[in-house]
């Protein structure tokens, strides 16, 4: 959706974000602020590679799921939802690792679902109550604040592991998950 330099002006923007990525700076004296700086040092240790390495694992398990002859309903909408034209913009670093195992899944639970659609039907209904919710948590009347939004980005990525758990369980969770 996006050309080559889009993908990497957003690449060099993620790896950035990572790189000075911290949940609280304040109180920001020279002595914390040289220890930010140490740690994003640490961090770019290495990091083009094991990033270049996701970013292939990613996009293979994407065109894989994509090329499954019989998408299951909302299909479309699961891979939107794991890999939108923005993703990088979206998804922190440390949750890349997981995005190829979570397309996997899709591209399990769609061959599955082609051999069994009420066995599927039946798997979406564990996981759509907790769908439901998320939704209803990122339609908020009040913008959530800081500490909200890390809870429901954690409840998202429990939902995935759920999600893995539920349809393609051989490929294991990153934690203990269940509904």
């Amino acid at each position: 959706q996006q050309g080559a330099e889009g993908l990497l002006e957003s690449a060099y923007a993620h790896l950035v974000a990572h790189l000075f990525e911290v949940d609280d700076v304040l109180p920001l004296t020279q002595d914390r602020f040289e220890q930010l700086l140490d740690q994003a040092r640490d961090r770019l240790q290495g990091l083009v590679p094991r990033f270049l390495n996701l970013m292939g694992a990613i996009l293979g398990c994407y065109a894989e799921a994509r090329s499954v002859p019989s998408p299951y309903p909302d299909m479309e909408s699961d891979l939107t939802r794991l890999v939108p034209p923005d993703f990088l913009s979206q998804i922190p670093f440390r949750h890349l690792s997981r995005l190829a195992r979570y397309l996997k899944a899709v591209h399990l639970r769609a061959e599955r679902a082609r051999l069994s659609p009420g066995s599927d039907r039946r798997k979406l209904e564990q996981v759509q109550p907790f769908q439901d919710e998320l939704d209803r948590l990122h339609q908020p009347e009040d913008p959530p604040r800081s500490q909200q939004r890390r809870r429901i980005d954690e409840f998202r990525w429990m939902l995935e592991e759920y999600r893995v758990s539920v349809f393609a369980q051989e490929l294991g969770t990153a934690h203990p998950v269940s509904a």
